[in-house]
């Protein structure tokens, strides 16, 4: 999973930690539920790639509301198409 990788990386305390994975699961689930393409098996592992990129860099820049921090990293995604 990037997310892991990204987080070490990153070296957020471990509370910060948890909330960015949780907005990356529920951004995730939200985008597979959706019927997106970009969560198609061809395209999934570079979309959650970009989606845990951006999410760490929202929680990077102070950003720890879970529900922002998915509609963030999802309307990112709208427009990277």
């Amino acid at each position: 999973m990037p997310l892991a990788s990204l987080l070490q990386q990153a070296k957020f305390e471990p509370d910060t930690t948890q909330i960015l994975t949780a907005a990356f699961d529920q951004a995730w689930a939200q985008l597979q539920a959706s019927g997106s393409p970009l969560a198609d098996e061809a395209s999934a592992e570079a979309t959650r790639t970009l989606l845990a990129k951006r999410i760490i860099e929202t929680g990077q820049r102070g950003e720890r509301d879970v529900g922002r921090l998915v509609e963030d990293a999802l309307g990112y995604l709208a427009n990277q198409r």
